[in-house]
């Protein structure tokens, strides 16, 4: 027979994945750093990659930077729009610093298993965000402007 065992399930998601992708109309979003972990590529396990979890809502979205030569320009572009500037040398980079960092998101449509969910297309810094919020506001008054001519 089994013992029973006290487990804290405060913390635990429903789903058991670490990753909530709900699906979002695509688009832009402000996401949070919340987490980064070592991790290998399923496909060839002699490639490192650094796998963040960018939270958005209620949604946890991976995004996975791999140490590729061509694939680097990801792992800067988080860096940069996080706020932290890479210089073009050789650099040490920790990861751990973007944790807790506001970025911008592109979300874009994914379909897995016959369902559509989210995925993160791009990052950019979040103070773009509110500029194109900006935008938006001076053309709808300009619409209002129009409007009442």
């Amino acid at each position: 027979m089994v013992k029973a065992v006290v487990m804290d399930m405060t913390d635990v998601k429903d789903g058991g994945g670490a990753f909530n992708r709900k699906h979002r109309v695509p688009g832009d979003y402000p996401g949070k750093i919340t987490k980064v972990e070592d991790a290998r590529k399923k496909d060839d396990p002699s490639k490192k990659m650094w796998l963040f979890t960018i939270e958005v809502g209620t949604g946890a979205y991976p995004y996975y930077c791999t140490f590729d030569e061509k694939s680097l320009w990801k792992i800067k572009q988080l860096f940069v729009a996080a706020g932290l500037p890479v210089a073009k040398k050789k650099v040490k980079l920790d990861p751990n610093r973007l944790i807790g960092k506001t970025v911008g998101v592109t979300l874009d449509d994914d379909e897995y298993n016959d369902k559509l969910r989210s995925s993160i297309a791009s990052v950019f810094s979040a103070a773009e965000l509110q500029r194109d919020d900006d935008a938006d506001v001076v053309d709808r008054e300009d619409e209002r402007v129009e409007e009442e001519a």
